[in-house]
């Protein structure tokens, strides 16, 4: 995901399906996708949701598909 937005590209070439998806994002304390800043598929299989309220360095990002798409607070 970017911001509240479902790259769905990039889930099927993760082979993750919207309720795997929506899965981690409960476990993440989700409640409403505007809260989502980024969730990432790490090379581990781990997922990672970060939320609008992070402060996030967008150097973390380098080399993550559909990084392109997040927009980070100047």
């Amino acid at each position: 995901m970017a911001g509240d937005r479902i790259l769905d590209e990039n889930l099927t070439r993760a082979r993750v399906t919207n309720d795997d998806l929506n899965s981690h994002l409960r476990v993440a304390g989700i409640t409403h996708p505007k809260q989502v800043f980024a969730v990432v598929m790490e090379s581990t299989g781990e997922v990672a949701v970060l939320k609008q309220s992070d402060e996030v360095d967008h150097s973390i990002f380098a080399g993550v598909r559909g990084s392109e798409q997040l927009t980070f607070d100047s």
